[in-house]
């Protein structure tokens, strides 16, 4: 897992779970599905205490919606073409930028001068800038056949 983005395990569960409701998000008559909380625990093998103070903080950022009662759970709050991978880790994780600079630690990193004189500022706003573009539907699309795929069902 050395190339991969590393995410805290929340983002993990998070995005694992929110990739899980992008399968189930529409019913075959188009109407919104919600998943039952436990079921989704199961299906992702995340333990269910933690996954229901993930959706909590989900929920409150606006990302997800959840639903009391026979027919409730959770569900996407939005399509998730409309759900970026970014908006997703940011609220999992805090925002995806630096607030100090790695020369200068008591000064901001942020302004011309950093994306001027600073590689790696330049390289973190054009990584920000493609997470920010890729979409919950397109993430869960190029998962959809991968043979180790958690929930298949």
């Amino acid at each position: 897992m050395d190339g991969c983005l590393k995410l805290n395990l929340m983002g993990r569960y998070a995005l694992s779970a929110a990739v899980f409701l992008t399968w189930k998000f529409k019913n075959q008559s188009g109407e919104t599905n919600y998943f039952p909380l436990s079921a989704l625990a199961r299906a992702q093998r995340i333990p269910k205490p933690f996954l229901a103070q993930i959706v909590q903080v989900l929920v409150k950022a606006g990302l997800l919606c959840s639903k009391k009662g026979i027919h409730g759970g959770v569900t996407l709050s939005r399509d998730p073409n409309d759900i970026t991978l970014l908006e997703l880790m940011e609220t999992c994780e805090g925002s995806y930028s630096r607030s100090s600079c790695i020369y200068y630690p008591w000064k901001v990193c942020a302004g011309k001068e950093c994306l001027l004189f600073c590689p790696l500022r330049s390289e973190e706003e054009i990584l920000k800038n493609r997470l920010g573009k890729i979409t919950l539907r397109e993430l869960a699309c190029s998962l959809e056949n991968h043979p180790e795929r958690i929930g298949n069902s």
